[in-house]
């Protein structure tokens, strides 16, 4: 069963309300404070689990099973321990740090990889899972 549909019918339960979408790819539209590597217009693709770069794991280079990663995505918050996504005022977890449903997606920088696209070579970006 796809991963968005098992949450949808409660097999992997996960706070709610959520915004789901594990898997996107766009372009920056604004970056916050202390991302000085993006800047608007840049090609990025969403990877679902974000890496702190400091756990146990992160150290090993196996930084798909990032501890505090794994941990935010179950809580619905961003790396950080954040939420930044609002339905007429009320908070609204994210899914897998990405919630790529959204209109716009509010990220962790660490849940972006830029894919160096030049400007002179864009063309829409799709994705596709191998299993």
């Amino acid at each position: 069963m796809p991963f968005g549909l098992s949450v949808v019918d409660g097999s992997r339960p996960r706070v709610m309300p959520m915004v789901l979408g594990h898997e996107a790819a766009g372009e920056v539209v604004e970056t916050g404070d202390g991302v000085s590597d993006l800047v608007p217009g840049d090609r990025v693709v969403c990877i679902f689990v974000p890496n702190c770069g400091h756990c146990a794991r992160c150290y090993e280079g196996r930084p798909a099973l990032c501890e505090p990663g794994a941990t935010a995505n179950l809580a619905g918050t961003l790396l950080g321990g954040g939420r930044r996504l609002r339905l007429r005022g009320a908070m609204v977890n994210h899914h897998l740090g990405v919630s790529g449903f959204a209109e716009y997606a509010v990220v962790s920088r660490s849940s972006l990889v830029d894919v160096g696209v030049e400007p002179s070579l864009r063309q829409p970006l799709c994705l596709a899972a191998l299993l």
